[in-house]
């Protein structure tokens, strides 16, 4: 099973961050800035790490938006916020990044997004309100595991 984080850059004008990937798969697919978690990694490191690589931008995670179950995995988003509206520096796998409003993002069209259901049902969880607290995901220290 893989997981994976995103996080809801949103700045101060209500606008949210969109990235478009160069990876050839879904080359030129616009999706939230994320990646998958690595070896030894918290699931809120790996979010921090993730958005650093893909904008050059080092924002607090917030809180907690959602996890969303997919066939191969978990998927883990987190909000950040970006007031200062700082300018992205997009990594190797980013074509360029985008800051939409609800309504731009609304006028989208499947094709343009990748997994445009699940940005659809993260947006509606973030317009409800949904706010976990960070504490929400421990990090419980390596034991050994016994059969009995």
């Amino acid at each position: 099973m893989k997981i994976a984080t995103s996080v809801l850059v949103e700045n101060s004008k209500k606008e949210f961050l969109l990235l478009r990937e160069s990876d050839p798969r879904v080359s030129g697919k616009l999706n939230l800035p994320g990646g998958h978690l690595e070896d030894n990694e918290s699931i809120i490191d790996c979010a921090k790490r993730e958005l650093f690589e893909e904008t050059g931008l080092k924002s607090e995670i917030d809180y907690l938006i959602g996890i969303y179950q997919l066939p191969v995995g978990m998927h883990f988003v987190f909000h950040a916020n970006n007031p200062n509206d700082l300018k992205c520096k997009c990594g190797d796998d980013i074509l360029s990044a985008h800051r939409m409003n609800l309504d731009t993002i609304n006028q989208l069209k499947d094709n343009d997004v990748l997994r445009y259901q699940k940005l659809k049902m993260i947006l509606q969880d973030y317009l409800s309100g949904n706010q976990l607290p960070i504490s929400t995901i421990k990090t419980v220290p390596h034991e050994s595991w016994e059969v009995l």
